[in-house]
This record gives structure tokens, sequence and C-alpha cells, in this order.
């Protein structure tokens, strides 16, 4: 918990970004511009839950976000750099830097094991820096057409559209 206080501090001093504290069921937010409430409930569509101060967030801290107006990589190194090592730090789009404890792998292989699966039985779709470990990690990876070129490199094959691709899966496997 200290640690992601430290990040959304960190968060919070950059002029140009705000910060997303992911509870269980709700986005906590200290917005700097009214703007961002509106893209985060209606463009992204989370559920939205403001608080005056850090303080108030009482749950467990799930994941911190920064919303960097000016790019996510322009400030991944400045906010990145200290967290490297012990979290997950990836940019997540054009505006997102991500700071996790476990990568969507790890998510992965519970579900593998729950449902007593391969690496290889599995397939993954990316389209950002933040999916480079799930792309590497399943048996079967697609980089969206528009990733940066680092995902498209560690994918096994690229797509257009997920669900399209998902229908051909289908047809290969059961036609």
């Amino acid at each position: 918990r200290e640690d992601a206080l430290s990040i959304c501090r960190s968060i919070l001093a950059r002029p140009h970004c705000e910060v997303l504290i992911s509870g269980g069921q709700t986005s906590y937010l200290l917005p700097k511009q009214d703007d961002y409430v509106d893209h985060i409930r209606y463009f992204v569509g989370n559920h939205v839950t403001l608080v005056p101060s850090l303080d108030a967030i009482e749950e467990d801290i799930l994941k911190v976000s920064a919303f960097c107006r000016n790019g996510a990589a322009e400030n991944e190194e400045a906010l990145g750099n200290a967290w490297k090592g012990r979290l997950n730090v990836a940019v997540s789009g054009r505006q997102w830097l991500d700071f996790t404890v476990a990568g969507k792998e790890d998510g992965l292989e519970i579900i593998r094991k729950a449902l007593s699966l391969q690496p290889e039985d599995m397939v993954s779709f990316g389209d950002n820096f933040n999916d480079l470990g799930m792309l590497r990690y399943t048996g079967r990876s697609y980089a969206m057409r528009t990733a940066p070129k680092a995902v498209r490199e560690a994918a096994d094959a690229l797509c257009d559209r997920v669900e399209e691709t998902l229908k051909e899966l289908y047809r290969e496997q059961f036609e």
C-alpha cells in the first residue's frame, strides 16, 4: 500500500498527469481537470469514485495508472525508473502508464492451472507494452497491426480484429 501511495503522489506531482487508482469495484480519482472524470467514466467506462485525498481510499489498491496528457512514453522514465525491478511498469496506451505487482501472464498462469491447460493450449492478443509477458506466455499470440513495433515482433502473428481471428481459429479447429 505504501508503494502504491508513493506512486500516486509522484503522478500527482507531475503537471500533465492524472492518477487512476483501481480498487475492487471502482476507480478512485483525484482529478486535476474535470474532463478527466468524464473520460474515465464515459470513454473508458469505469465506475468512478472521487476522493478528496489518498487517505480516503480504505480498500486495497489493486493497480495504479498514470494518465499522461503529454504521452506515457514522455513520462515513463521519470515515473517508472524508481519502481523497475520491484513492480511491473508498462506503457499501456499512448497516454497510459500502468504500475502493477503482477502481469497479465500471472493471471493466465492461474487460469491455466485451474483449467488444467498448458501454455501452448492458450492464445493471447495484445496491443501494447503491458501485453508483452502475456504474448510470450501463450502458445499462440497475436498483436494488433497498430501495436508498437516491439509488441508486433513479440507475437507469432498480426491481426486487425480479435473477433475475426477467433472465428478463423474456431474454423481451423472445428470445421
